[in-house]
């Protein structure tokens, strides 16, 4: 039996009508699924509040975040929205953004981790 991760992975692969079309959707696929993968384990190993929305026409992606949980009317610690478009400033954009989704998802499961260590020590 397959995880719904992977249901979700395989889902966004099985949309490609095109060879030049597939290589674009293949990276973007691929940013989607990372970043939704950390967000997965960010909701696993943090106490912070995370929030991914994936879509097919405007932004590509958004991930919210807000450290140290839901506080309302409190403004996110991060907010990237990842655009659709094959232009180059569309890709740069996306690439930017995508990065540092990445690296803030990555830093606040890396610092939930080493927190956990300390307490266990």
């Amino acid at each position: 039996m397959i995880s719904w991760q992977q249901d979700v992975a395989m889902r966004l692969y099985m949309r490609y009508t095109g060879d030049r079309e597939r290589r674009h959707r293949a990276v973007k696929d691929k940013m989607m699924l990372e970043l939704f993968q950390l967000v997965m384990a960010a909701m696993e190993d943090t106490e912070d509040y995370v929030h991914i929305e994936i879509g097919n026409y405007g932004f590509l992606c958004s991930v919210m975040i807000m450290e140290g949980g839901f506080q309302e009317r409190k403004k996110y610690d991060g907010w990237y929205d990842l655009v659709s478009g094959d232009g180059e400033l569309e890709k740069e954009m996306r690439m930017e953004e995508f990065l540092k989704a990445k690296e803030h998802l990555k830093r606040l499961i890396e610092k939930a981790r080493r927190d956990r260590l300390e307490v266990a020590v």
